[in-house]
């Protein structure tokens, strides 16, 4: 598969959609953890933290496989 058509892909598009949702989720629990500390002391943030940091994380990794496989098809293609 060169990577025109890997770019046009169902697994593609699956990915850049799954992403999109990620970093959705991701600003939306970056806006309440803003909102959060702004009516409470930060040590109670602590409890929500980690749970951002997960979320972070599986948003690289996911972009992550993403350039990969585009780097891979790209290299086919040539």
């Amino acid at each position: 598969m060169n990577h025109a058509e890997y770019v046009f892909s169902d697994e593609h598009q699956s990915n850049i959609q799954e992403l999109r949702t990620k970093c959705d989720g991701l600003s939306s629990l970056a806006e309440f953890l803003k909102q959060y500390a702004d009516i409470t002391d930060l040590d109670s943030l602590r409890h929500f933290l980690p749970q951002l940091i997960l979320e972070a994380a599986g948003t690289l990794a996911l972009t992550q496989k993403m350039r990969e496989s585009l780097r891979e098809a790209q290299e086919a293609s040539e």
